[in-house]
């Protein structure tokens, strides 16, 4: 059975979801992301899906890991190890989303910008 919201579907025996939602907490600030990954993905396809949606890099450096129940220690996820069940893991990396490199800034058109300073309340102040 699949959930989708507050209901279960059912797709059969020997069905799983085509993808599946992961949510990633960071281990000490109050953020999490949600990240959608294939039903037989790995750790490594969580980070990945997460460094896209981020725009930080440096989270393939960083380990996913659960917290224990019994004794509340932490334990890591190898990146090969499928995601299965698991659907809420903890993240050192900051998560916060990465401002927009002056680069990608480059890219727009101009009067997407020029639009944006017509808009802002400092615009005369330019």
């Amino acid at each position: 059975a699949e959930e989708s919201g507050d209901e279960v579907v059912d797709l059969g025996p020997g069905k799983e979801p085509a993808a599946i939602e992961v949510a990633v907490r960071h281990l000490t600030e109050d953020v999490e992301v949600k990240v959608r990954v294939p039903a037989r993905a790995t750790f490594r396809d969580v980070k990945e899906a997460l460094c896209a949606q981020v725009g930080r890099p440096e989270i393939m450096k960083s380990r996913l890991m659960t917290r224990d129940g019994e004794d509340g220690a932490y334990s890591a996820f190898e990146d090969f190890e499928r995601v299965g069940d698991v659907r809420q893991v903890l993240c050192k990396a900051s998560l916060r989303a990465r401002a927009k490199k002056p680069e990608e800034e480059k890219k727009r058109s101009a009067p997407e910008r020029a639009h944006e300073r017509e808009a802002s309340p400092w615009a005369g102040n330019l």
